[in-house]
């Protein structure tokens, strides 16, 4: 493996989220103590903890897990999406409980577990991805966290998700679960130091250090362009490490970096249908209708945390391509490309062979035909494009820039539903341009 050509004992940079691998921030140490303030203390019921997609939020919830605290009994719900029921069907059997085809059943059982527990036990459980869940489950988690007939409650919820779910919470059909949240908090991005010592980190526990296996200038360009994320820290990471392994270099230099975070990149901005989310920032929350990230304050919050350094960068988006080994090929796909090849020949060779086998029973292929006015309806459409925002610019820029003047700002802005804030957009971000056959090339 590729890891051992730099000395390491593993890979360092790992993509499943694991409480080994945890590395705690100011940002991360105060939204750790939150969870545990819930998980032990909290009396209201309801912990929120809020951040940006990759920024370790469920590294946290399994570091909580793996605590077995005493007194405490904890479930986990990681896909939330299929509703309450589909909630109640995961946590049963974590409990020892029957999964019962009835949800008045299962809730019959839960009440009885919730009511053998001692004064001081209580139950608790994390639901990881809770913007997954749709309003109605919302409600309903609210209503199920009554359970048990005890003045101290005995049953709390974690709830742990992306920026979109304080925004929800914000709706006047669910304010009384927003106010029944008294323990939040806010997981910002690493600061740059922050993230300097996250690499060398988890280089660290493989045996070697960051200086050791990243030139400086290459490890901040992965910094800069990381926008304080581990997830990302750990893709452009792994990467680089890769390409530097391709050409035989015994240390990442800075074309490596280079190339790692532009096919990244690009790969983020050619994607068809990905909204970008942009890092934390203090102008993101006031989408949210806040000043900064202090303010969740204004969410009705007894507890909030709201620290580390946020930081604003590049995101990217998705390539496609033929995958012959030719200078204009993304060097990643240059490793792989004879096993990539190699699959689609005996793809298609398979098809060729299936393809040659008559079928007595299916009827005669007839060819595929455009009337006149079809092929001229194609032939005629506009197309929309795709651009990236650069630094400094802003949607009123871009439309005197692509659409010849400031005053086609609306139509700008119709073309992109995506943009959750048209005052706010970020370097790197996806814009589409209207399908005008006026816009500039």
């Amino acid at each position: 493996m590729y890891y051992r050509h730099f000395g390491l004992d593993g890979p360092a940079f790992g993509f499943v989220p694991s409480a080994r691998g945890l590395y705690l921030s100011q940002s991360h140490r105060e939204a750790l103590a939150a969870l545990e303030w819930g998980v032990l203390h909290e009396p209201s019921g309801f912990t929120l903890l809020i951040g940006e997609t990759g920024a370790g939020k469920t590294t946290l919830v399994k570091s909580i897990l793996a605590q077995n605290y005493a007194r405490v009994r904890t479930a986990c719900v990681s896909n939330p999406k299929r509703g309450f029921e589909g909630i109640l069907r995961e946590i049963m059997p974590q409990l020892g409980l029957p999964t019962s085809s009835s949800k008045l059943e299962m809730l019959s059982d839960f009440d009885r577990f919730i009511e053998q527990l001692q004064p001081s036990e209580r139950f608790v459980i994390l639901v990881d991805e809770a913007q997954t869940l749709d309003d109605d489950s919302l409600e309903e988690l609210r209503l199920f966290s009554n359970a048990g007939s005890r003045d101290e409650k005995q049953l709390h919820f974690v709830l742990v998700g992306q920026p979109e779910l304080m925004r929800r919470l914000m709706q006047p059909n669910l304010r009384q679960l927003n106010d029944r949240i008294a323990a939040r908090a806010l997981l910002n991005p690493l600061s740059p130091d922050e993230a300097r010592a996250y690499v060398d980190f988890r280089l660290r526990a493989r045996g070697c250090s960051g200086s050791q296996i990243f030139e400086r200038a290459a490890l901040e360009h992965i910094i800069t362009h990381s926008a304080g994320i581990p997830r990302r820290l750990n893709v452009l990471g792994h990467n680089a490490m890769l390409l530097a392994y391709s050409t035989g270099a015994k240390k990442v230099d800075l074309k490596a970096a280079r190339t790692a975070v532009k096919e990244y990149e690009d790969l983020l901005s050619n994607a068809k249908g990905f909204e970008r989310v942009s890092p934390a920032s203090p102008r993101r929350w006031r989408s949210f209708g806040l000043a900064g990230a202090a303010a969740g304050a204004a969410l009705s919050g007894v507890v909030i945390i709201a620290a580390g350094a946020n930081r604003v960068g590049n995101t990217g988006a998705s390539f496609a391509g033929d995958v012959a080994v030719n200078p204009r090929t993304p060097a990643l796909t240059r490793i792989f490309a004879p096993v990539i090849n190699d699959i689609k020949q005996t793809a298609t060779t398979k098809a060729d062979a299936s393809a040659s086998v008559p079928n007595p029973s299916a009827a005669p292929a007839k060819p595929a035909t455009l009337a006149a006015a079809d092929v001229s309806t194609v032939a005629t459409r506009p197309r929309r494009r795709l651009i990236q925002v650069r630094r400094g610019d802003t949607l009123q820029i871009l439309a005197a820039r692509y659409l010849g003047s400031e005053d086609r700002l609306k139509s700008l802005i119709d073309a992109n539903p995506q943009l959750q804030n048209f005052n706010l957009i970020y370097p790197g971000q996806t814009v589409y341009l209207p399908a005008d056959p006026a816009a500039k090339e």
